[in-house]
């Protein structure tokens, strides 16, 4: 996964995303309002959703590569929240200052960070880094956050 995920590629990813977003869309069961959301890599892909895509709203837990993307933060035109880790190594202080940078003023953002929250807080799979309080506390925020701009 590791390997993948070194040589995944961004603008195709976004490309997918879109026409995934295009195709719920137009199922009878949709009420045409689409959110994306994505933890680590997935939690990129959620940042680059809300700039470059035309989903409804997005959630992006941990994103590994933000970094990367900053010039996306103030074309950010769609609702947002990003949940990071204090603890995360992969965004250390200097990372998550620059994100946080990157977005600030963009009302569409929510920013939450969660001080004992470490990479892949949310993975109730990894007892070494899950953080209930943490991952409760960001689901809830992200529940509300998708009932109010998905319903």
């Amino acid at each position: 996964a590791r390997e993948l995920h070194h040589r995944f590629e961004y603008p195709p990813g976004i490309r997918d995303m879109q026409a995934g977003i295009d195709f719920l869309r137009k199922h009878p069961a949709c009420n045409k309002k689409v959110g994306v959301v994505g933890y680590c890599l997935g939690g990129t892909m959620a940042y680059l959703a809300a700039s470059r895509t035309d989903a409804d709203a997005s959630v992006g837990y941990y994103g590994t590569r933000i970094d990367s993307y900053l010039d996306d933060g103030p074309k950010i035109s769609k609702p947002l929240i990003l949940h990071l880790g204090r603890l995360d190594h992969r965004t250390p202080p200097p990372v998550m200052s620059a994100i946080l940078a990157a977005v600030d003023g963009n009302k569409n953002v929510e920013t939450f960070i969660y001080e004992n929250a470490h990479h892949g807080f949310a993975n109730h799979t990894r007892s070494d880094v899950y953080d209930a309080e943490a991952t409760r506390t960001a689901n809830e925020r992200s529940s509300q956050f998708f009932r109010k701009h998905l319903t």
